[in-house]
Parts: C-alpha cells; structure tokens; sequence
C-alpha cells in the first residue's frame, strides 16, 4: 500500500528525513545519545532508549516519515517530538522540500565523488532536493582570470566541487613555483601555462569540460585572481551582460575575496577604486602600475596564503552558484592576514559617480 505521505506528515515536520552522515553519533551515557559534533549544531538527547536510538538509526532518507513511524515500539508523540528538535538544529535535512519523493538513484549518499561535498552542503540552507544542488553545479560554467598560482588551484576546487565547466585563463609558460597542488604538473614546465592548466584539469576529472566558451554561452560566474584587476574592458563587458564576477587576490601575505559584484545591484571595481582615489589622489597612478607590473614568481604569493585565498573563494562562489545565501563579499572584501590570521571584512559602499548605477 502507497502512503500519502503529503497529507500524513506533520507541516513543520520533514516529508522524507535523513541524518546526513557527517553527523557523528556518540554516546555520552547509557542513556545520553549527541547527535553532531560541532558545539553549533550538536544536539544532545537523554533519556534515549535502545528503541528510539534504533528508529534514529533507521533514518536514512530512502523513505517518507511516516514509513519511518510504522512499527515503532517507541510513543510517536516521543518520536516526533525528538525529530523536531533535530530538524530545528539542522541536524535532519528533508530529501522532497518540494513535496516530491526523490528518486532512490538520485539519493545523496550515491553521489560517487560528491558524497562529502552533498553530505556536509546538505546541513546548509536547501531549497531543493540535494540532487538538485548537485545537478545545478554540474551545469554550472565558471571561468577564473588570472593568478600564477590561485587561479589554476581554484580551478581544480572548482571542479572538484562538481562544477561542471570549468576554464582558467592564464598567460605565460609553466615555471617551477607554478607547480602546486591543483596546478601545472612539474612534466609541463616551460610549456604554455594555458595548456598545460586545462590538461591538468582534465587529468584530475575526465568528465569535466573545459576550454574556451562558444559564442552562444555564457559564463554563470567569472573570479578574477590577479592581485591588482582593475575596472576596464573586461569588467565593462561582464557589467553589459549582467554576469556576475567574484575578485580574489594575493597580495604578499594577505587572501582578499571580493567584491562579489552582481552588476547593476551591488558596488564594482570601479567603485572601489573611485572610492581609494577619494582618500589617496595618486591612486590611479599607484594602481595603474600595480595592475601593469610584470608577473613575477615571487609575488605568486606563499602557499599558505594561496590556498586560504582558494579556500574562501570557492565558499563564496558555491554560496551562490547553491543559492545558498548572499556571498559575505557583497558590497565588501574579506581579507586574511598572514601570520596572524585575523579575518576583516572591509565594506565598500556603491560610489555615486560610478556608472554602475
């Protein structure tokens, strides 16, 4: 018999649950049963009897709840009460948001590579079945600009994520310190550092795609990983098609992320740069050779910092290629120094003699 789970389950309560894995279970009593570790989520529960630490177990989101529910020894006021304090602490995700039962094939855990990157996504906001979140990056297309050494390793996170396209623009042949993880293979130095960059992404995913858009697509985010972009051609051509763009930089032993700029809604580069040559009037000629110096080697930055820059980039790019939430890069920088690991969020308003108006 086929259960109307729509109309049996409690509104506030998830139609298909699962308890993400991610989740580690332990026991701080004979009774005393803590769901998740960090302090943030973790829920503790007491009074937890074999019977409902069995139903618990049980929920892992290849069924509606009310399946779940048959059969219990357990009370089902005890049972429903207990699944609504985890699903307030997000520690039960509901696999049909959207009323529909997913697929058995489409369940998370049979996300092959992906199973960490869904698990853990799915403790965040969710507004469609993990699968969904899955799928959109597949078709998701990001092209990162730039950076010696940032730009090809946020590629390879990118792809790694599951973005399902992904191209990394870069300029030069391959040296010595552009070998790093998710960069140029040391096989390839001296060869063309674009070449070499896209063959290194297609040996680490061979489903992935790369290379060069066709005049027919568009790219969903483009970031921008040299130290010093500044507001031209470029950035006047992604502001026309309404592409959003995420800044990212090393500069010497500082990660910068942002702006994130949503064209139109949000401040750009050049507000940013109008803004700096309101408090420093040689600015323009300071950033003009900052931008147009050379690439060098030993400005690539440190690893440490490279991969922080990698690190927080990528979070903001998957906030919201997901549709998580707004990146915190809005209308702002996030900036990590180095040795300290302080972490600033500088706030860069929309300049009102910038044309992004």
């Amino acid at each position: 018999m086929s259960i109307d789970f729509e109309h049996v389950t409690p509104p506030d309560l998830p139609r298909v649950p699962w308890i993400p894995p991610v989740l580690r279970r332990v026991w701080r009593g004979p009774d005393v049963l803590q769901i998740g570790a960090d302090p943030d989520r973790a829920v503790v529960l007491e009074g937890v009897t074999p019977a409902l630490a069995e139903f618990l177990a049980s929920i892992d989101g290849f069924s509606p709840l009310e399946r779940y529910l048959t059969e219990q020894t357990v009370p089902r006021t005890l049972l429903l009460d207990t699944l609504r304090r985890l699903h307030r602490a997000g520690c039960v995700v509901d696999l049909a948001p959207g009323g529909q039962p997913p697929e058995p094939a489409r369940h998370p855990m049979f996300s092959g590579r992906l199973v960490p990157e869904i698990a853990a996504r799915s403790l965040g906001a969710l507004d469609s079945q993990p699968a969904e979140v899955i799928s959109r990056r597949a078709h998701a297309r990001v092209i990162v600009v730039g950076g010696r050494r940032l730009g090809p390793m946020l590629g390879s996170l990118l792809a790694t994520s599951g973005i399902g396209r992904v191209d990394v623009i870069a300029h030069g042949r391959v040296e010595a310190s552009d070998v790093i993880p998710g960069g140029a293979p040391e096989a390839t130095i001296g060869e063309a550092r674009q070449a070499a960059t896209r063959g290194a992404l297609r040996q680490l995913h061979r489903d992935l795609a790369t290379g060069p858009l066709t005049p027919s697509e568009s790219p969903d985010l483009v970031i921008l990983a040299d130290p010093w972009p500044v507001s031209g051609e470029r950035e006047r051509s992604m502001r026309a098609a309404g592409t959003p763009y995420l800044c990212t930089a090393v500069r010497e032993r500082r990660a910068v992320i942002g702006p994130f700029v949503l064209p139109r809604e949000s401040s750009c580069l050049r507000c940013q740069e109008l803004y700096r040559t309101d408090h420093d009037p040689q600015w323009r000629a300071v950033a003009a050779q900052l931008a147009h110096a050379p690439s060098r080697a030993a400005e690539s930055g440190e690893i440490a910092t490279v991969t922080l820059a990698a690190g927080f980039a990528l979070s903001h790019a998957l906030q919201w290629l997901d549709g998580e939430r707004f990146p915190e890069s809005i209308n702002a920088t996030v900036e990590i120094a180095l040795p300290e690991l302080t972490v600033s969020r500088r706030h860069w308003p929309r300049h009102q003699l910038c044309e992004c108006w």
